[in-house]
């Protein structure tokens, strides 16, 4: 009877270690496509450029930095969590008792860090999204205008139309931009802001035949994601909105 109780926890062992294993795999494998990965995120790394411009205050540091550091951690993570589940399945297949220790003593280190991540998160999480978001903002109505050379403003029209957003908060932060004008005079929103492009990137103005013309005039939530902002759509894509 003992036997069989102790067969059966190594082999609950060995399994629970392989599933946190693929876990730990798939967050060291999706960090390295985040951070080497080409055109994943970015285009010609316009929006990375952008966000550089985005300096949050406290900490002085820029948004793309902070991104930068997020992934970083996603890689770090990922690796620790794929060498503890080895060493899991190592000390239950192999009833290896060293490795069993190391395994016990990262166990409980891992989930005195969570537990402290979790207590920062929840007592600084709205100091920093509205740190981040007046970050966001400011820099938006600093750089945003009509050049289509600017790689600023580049990178702002990539993130629109990357991550189906338009400004910080919605159209609205793009037409309060100090140095922005629409450039034709009959657009509500900016083309970038649209669900469909078609005209040549990086052209401020589409031409009348393009599904972005129409929709610039005459947006809707059908058309149109100018009432979607870039903050929202960014920490949809981080996953850092969810419910603790």
């Amino acid at each position: 009877m003992d036997n069989c109780c102790a067969s059966c926890g190594q082999i609950v062992l060995v399994i629970v270690n392989v599933l946190v294993g693929l876990l730990g795999l798939a967050l060291l494998v999706g960090g390295c496509l985040l951070k080497f990965g080409s055109g994943l995120i970015d285009v010609n790394g316009y929006i990375e450029d952008t966000l550089a411009e985005v300096v949050l205050a406290g900490i002085e540091q820029s948004m793309s930095g902070v991104l930068d550091n997020i992934v970083i951690i996603c890689i770090v993570a990922g690796a620790v969590i794929l060498v503890v589940s080895l060493l899991g399945c190592l000390g239950a297949c192999c009833e290896w008792k060293i490795a069993l220790i190391i395994y016990s003593i990262i166990i409980f280190l891992v989930l005195c860090a969570e537990v402290a991540l979790v207590v920062l998160v929840v007592l600084f999480r709205s100091e920093i999204t509205t740190n981040m978001k007046n970050a966001m903002n400011q820099t938006l109505y600093e750089t945003y205008d009509n050049k289509a050379d600017n790689p600023v403003v580049i990178g702002w029209n990539t993130l629109f139309y990357k991550f189906d957003c338009c400004g910080v908060n919605n159209y609205m932060d793009i037409d309060n931009a100090k140095n922005f004008t629409q450039t034709n005079p009959s657009f509500q929103v900016i083309p970038f802001c649209c669900k469909e492009i078609e005209f040549n990137y990086p052209k401020l103005t589409p031409p009348p035949n393009d599904p972005s013309f129409n929709c610039s005039k005459y947006p809707t939530t059908e058309n149109s994601n100018y009432m979607r902002g870039c903050f929202q759509s960014l920490e949809d894509f981080l996953g850092v909105n969810q419910k603790y």
